[in-house]
């Protein structure tokens, strides 16, 4: 799968002002591109990841191996939010018609959870670059982006079949390697490793502040199964640096693309030679 997604990267830049032609590079060379090919590489690897690392490794590539969405749509959870939308969603989802979506965004990229693989459950992988996390959204200003994430998938993991369907569920940043104590990406790194309660606590208040949780279809007044869902899921939610796992994956032309990707978004160039 690498090879056919770096051929289309390749023709996009064939389009850019490298050649004289007028598409910027940054149409190419950004995180969106860059999870793509970290995606198909990890989809290719045949042989057993090794190091501090290897399981969230192995949890990406089964789940790429089962379903890749880019830009799935989740439903809110909360009444005055619109739709979540993630860089990349995997394992057992699929992409649904809902009007409800389309009013949001005129798009037809929700997703729905399916019953499939018990061992690999949803990721929702958020994918930074040059931005961090956002500590805010539009009508709360005490939701996070990592709350809302975590909450959107309870909800969707809500309307599964069985508990076994969140057994493999979790949220997943991928960001450049923080360089010192102050670069910014080491708030994005702390932002996942801090006390989790803080997150799941604003996705309670919300609940009980007359801000009501959007009607689940199945579960009209399950509350506090939202929140256990959640709680699970953000004991397995992480977050890991392209160098970790572009430099597992040992290729070449991935290393360049990142490279590429950093210099386009003004970052100092991190990686290794």
């Amino acid at each position: 799968m690498f090879d056919n997604v770096k051929a289309a990267t390749d023709a996009l830049l064939r389009c850019c002002n490298i050649s004289g032609k007028p598409i910027a590079r940054s149409e190419v060379y950004n995180e969106t591109w860059l999870l793509r090919m970290v995606l198909a590489k990890l989809y290719d690897v045949t042989d057993d990841f090794t190091g501090d690392h290897a399981e969230i490794l192995e949890v990406l590539r089964k789940a790429v191996h089962v379903r890749w969405i880019s830009e799935g749509g989740l439903r809110p959870t909360l009444e005055k939010e619109g739709t979540t939308w993630t860089d990349a969603i995997l394992g057992n989802v699929a992409l649904r018609n809902d009007p409800e979506t389309e009013k949001d965004s005129g798009s037809k990229r929700g997703v729905e959870i399916i019953h499939g693989n018990d061992n690999v459950g949803v990721i929702v992988i958020e994918a930074k670059v040059g931005s961090k996390l956002a500590s805010r959204t539009s009508n709360y200003n005490d939701y996070d982006q990592v709350a809302r994430n975590i909450a959107c998938l309870a909800q969707l993991v809500m309307n599964g079949e069985n508990d076994k369907d969140v057994a493999g569920c979790r949220f997943i940043v991928i960001c450049p390697h923080p360089q010192s104590s102050s670069d910014y990406n080491e708030k994005v790194f702390d932002s996942l490793n801090r006390n989790w309660e803080d997150a799941l606590k604003k996705v309670g208040d919300f609940g009980k502040s007359g801000d009501s949780f959007v009607k689940i279809k199945k579960y009209h007044k399950d509350e506090p199964e939202l929140l256990r869902i959640s709680e699970e899921i953000s004991k397995r939610s992480v977050v890991i640096s392209w160098e970790t796992i572009i430099y597992t994956l040992d290729n070449g032309d991935l290393k360049n693309f990142y490279d590429e990707v950093l210099k386009e978004s003004g970052l100092y160039k991190r990686s290794k030679s």
